[in-house]
């Protein structure tokens, strides 16, 4: 036992050197909290994923659509979940872990492969802590990466396991039998494991020595090589697994819309030549590593023969030291098989390449070229030579990836650096517009949208952000034709059909709105979004039967899609036919049982309804669903308050302002409950409250504003509403409030442009037109009364007695 103790002593220190190395090197993520890329549609938003371990989540993990087919992965996510909630750093120290044991699985593996132990470790070593690997790791959706490979690493040591035991003439059932279970386990955590036969092939070959292709070759064993056939035979389950799990994600994705099939052939086929090259040089200088590779279309002819003649040469390396290095070729068709899935020869999404792709092709590269490096070392080469050199280039590696895991911090930081890597990227410059519009900077967002639209005009994200931006500073009709540029752009975009639709609803222009929803009826992934569309144009043309008639269709077609449900529960109500009523939204209930939004929506209706008990316990279940929402407890409050239970009201508000002091609506819903009550003082503490926690909380300023006038304070409302239309300048409420009560002052050339700067944020708010016509009937300017109070009317024909004074006006002209 000593003898044989020592290596293995030896040995373990050495794999728990490496995986609590990678721990500390990646614990700077830990600090990081979610994207908004992928993120809130794998984990933040997935209500599969939110609701635990039930048995709707586990079938969902095994059978739900998405872009990928990884039960496995979904669910990792669904017990991070229960055991961290949403603190971000349970979940990145998860994906660490994972990558902790990958480290140390690729060490046991290459050693065992070969017998080099320190180049082994070394290899290891630079495997787990490239800043190649950063992506993989600190990116909480891609650990479908480091789970796949740890099942893909175990994978190839069991069938390591089981080469040695046939080499032994021993009985290998059992091991057999390992690598087959490992083999799905990394087949249901990423598909692309599929290759995994391949390299078990080369492996064969060198250094299990188990398929000698050149009888001069060495094999690194001295075992007895068997048959091709026996050799192609014991792969036919993994290959029939791998066909079947390669159907099924191809389903899966095509049916979600998740391949971009635009580009010819020709153009894939030469993206795929030139990405080889270029990992191959990211390998050796990481920096300038970004999230958006762009594809471009098409590659520069000297770029393609530039990296033709550099992949045929590496082949031509491989072919010629096949006798005296055959690791060269094994490494680079390791590197190259393993790539296959991701070269881009079937094109998702819109990059050329991945830094999250090199996970596992880049350790065969580092296997040809760390044992060729090895074998060029001569024992008149010092050995603290190489040492010191495998020691400078590991810690440059760590120096590099510390580093590059900063800009994974929050999504701005990581788009921005997207741009900074490559300012003429416009895939980098529409997310960084997306991700500035998502944080609430508007100007800037426009501005970077508008730089993407001027490196690429059809940029389908500097689109989106442009008309969202637009609906929102009110220029409708330049949204809409954003949205129309978009649907032109990606035609078989359903996303962009919908949107378009949507828009033209909020525009009441229904026939072409429902055109657009009719035609995707049908299509498998937007068709219950669609025939929603359609219901809603129904019911907003006051049609209920036919809103009724469309829902009941709609819930034939998706049966199981909630809103198509909870919209057909709704219609159902307000005819009274609460029993069917009850059990569509029971059954919406059953699809998503822990859904907090549904069981909002749920006590919505049923305070409709007037079963006020209900509507409370279905919030109260909600809440237990979600405690960490102060919203869902202010709504129960309301409730309380609305069926006249004042003082439970009242307590349930002030203990929300104990367990959330940093939520305004609470004391500002409080304050009004006061005011109520006739105690003003109080109320006016509460309400300033509210607008100091946030000072674009429209109602509190407009209900200290309306305290202030009521005292005749003329100044504090000026201060006020100063202040407030300064903290919300896109809240259409607060000019128009204050133009109201310049009005009741009489100062009415004063109230004009507050009115005009209403509309501008609300064009199609016909009070304020009518208001806006009075005060310039007032002060003498009788045509441009006109035309405001006739805009008015077209908004709304039947304003009240507006219609009147509008024909006087004109006769009197």
């Amino acid at each position: 036992m000593p003898v044989s103790g020592s290596p293995f002593r030896r040995t373990l220190l050495v794999a728990l050197g490496l995986s609590i190395g990678t721990l500390l090197l990646f614990a700077r993520s830990t600090t990081f909290g979610f994207l908004d890329y992928d993120d809130p549609r794998y984990i933040l938003e997935n209500a599969a994923i939110q609701a635990g371990f039930d048995r709707e989540s586990l079938a969902w993990a095994f059978t739900g659509h998405g872009d990928i087919w990884n039960p496995l992965v979904r669910l990792t996510h669904i017990l991070d979940l229960q055991l961290f909630g949403l603190q971000a750093a349970g979940h990145h120290l998860h994906n660490i872990l994972w990558h902790a044991a990958n480290a140390a699985l690729a060490f046991l593996l290459l050693r065992r492969l070969t017998g080099a132990f320190w180049t082994s470790a070394v290899c290891a070593a630079l495997f787990a802590w490239h800043p190649l690997r950063v992506e993989s790791v600190t990116w909480i959706s891609e650990r479908k990466d480091v789970v796949s490979v740890c099942f893909g690493l175990l994978t190839l040591l069991a069938y390591t396991a089981y080469a040695e035991r046939r080499a032994a003439g021993a009985r290998a059932r059992r091991e057999y039998c390992i690598t087959l279970l490992a083999f799905v386990g990394a087949l249901l955590s990423k598909p692309s494991m599929v290759v995994l036969p391949g390299v078990f092939l080369l492996l064969d070959c060198w250094p299990l020595g188990r398929w000698r292709l050149s009888p001069a070759a060495p094999t690194g064993r001295t075992s007895r090589p068997e048959t091709t056939s026996r050799l192609l035979l014991e792969k036919v389950p993994f290959a029939v697994l791998a066909a079947v799990l390669a159907y099924v994600t191809i389903h899966t994705q095509t049916s979600t819309g998740s391949f971009v099939l635009e580009l010819p052939l020709s153009a894939r086929l030469a993206n795929a030549l030139v990405t080889l090259p270029r990992y191959v040089g990211m390998f050796f200088w990481p920096f300038n590593l970004s999230t958006t590779y762009s594809h471009p279309g098409w590659w520069p002819a000297p770029v393609v023969s530039a990296a033709a003649l550099a992949v045929a040469g590496a082949g031509a390396v491989s072919w010629f030291q096949r006798r005296t290095m055959p690791w060269i070729a094994v490494g680079c068709l390791w590197y190259v098989g393993t790539l296959l899935p991701m070269i881009g020869l079937v094109q998702v999404g819109f990059q050329s390449m991945a830094d999250r792709y090199t996970y596992l092709p880049l350790l065969g590269w580092q296997l040809a070229l760390l044992w060729s490096i090895r074998a060029l070392v001569t024992d008149r080469v010092p050995r603290w030579l190489p040492a010191a050199g495998a020691s400078l280039m590991l810690l440059g590696c760590a120096a590099r990836t510390w580093h590059q895991q900063g800009y994974w911090r929050d999504p701005l930081t990581l788009t921005r650096h997207g741009v900074a890597a490559d300012p003429n990227d416009p895939v980098a410059r529409g997310f960084l517009s997306y991700t500035l519009a998502s944080a609430g900077q508007f100007a800037e967002a426009r501005t970077e949208a508008e730089r993407t639209l001027a490196l690429a005009p059809r940029n389908a994200v500097a689109l989106q952000v442009l008309a969202q931006l637009d609906a929102m500073d009110g220029h409708s009709e330049s949204a809409l034709a954003r949205r129309r540029t978009l649907v032109a752009v990606e035609p078989n975009n359903p996303v962009h059909a919908l949107g378009l639709a949507n828009n033209l609803v909020r525009l009441q222009q229904f026939d072409e709105a429902d055109a657009l929803y009719r035609a995707l009826h049908d299509h498998p992934t937007a068709g219950g979004e669609a025939r929603l569309g359609s219901a809603l144009i129904a019911g907003a043309r006051h049609d209920a039967p036919a809103a009724v008639e469309i829902l009941r269709a709609a819930h034939a077609a998706y049966p199981d899609y909630v809103p198509v449900l909870e919209h057909l529960s709704a219609h159902l109500h307000l005819t009274n036919r609460t029993d069917e009523a009850d059990a569509l939204f029971a059954r919406a209930l059953a699809r998503r049982p822990r859904d907090a939004e549904l069981l909002r929506a749920h006590s919505a209706l049923l305070r409709a309804a007037g079963r006020t008990d209900e509507a409370l316990a279905a919030l109260g279940r909600a809440i237990a669903r979600r405690p960490h929402d102060p919203a869902l407890r202010e709504e129960r409050a309301l409730l309380l308050a609305s069926s006249g239970r004042t003082s439970e009201a009242m307590t349930a508000l002030a203990a929300l302002m104990d367990q959330f002091p940093e939520y305004a609506p609470a004391p500002y819903h409080l304050g009004a409950l006061h005011e109520q009550s006739g105690a003003g003082e109080r109320a006016a503490e509460l309400y300033r409250r509210a607008a100091a926690l946030s000072p674009a909380l429209v109602p509190a300023q407009l209900a200290l504003a309306r305290l202030a006038e009521a005292r005749s304070d003329t100044a504090e409302t000026d201060a006020i509403f100063t202040r407030a239309i300064a903290a919300a300048p896109r809240a259409a409420e607060l000019p128009r409030a204050y133009a109201e009560i310049l009005a009741r002052r009489r100062q009415f050339a004063a109230a004009i442009p507050y009115f005009r700067r209403a509309i501008e944020l609300a064009p199609a708010d016909a009070a304020t037109h009518t208001g806006l016509g009075f005060m310039l009937l007032i002060t003498d300017q009788r045509e441009a009364a006109l035309a405001a109070w006739a805009e008015a009317l077209r908004l709304q024909p039947d304003f009240p007695a507006l219609r009147e004074r509008y024909e006087q006006l004109r006769a009197g002209r």
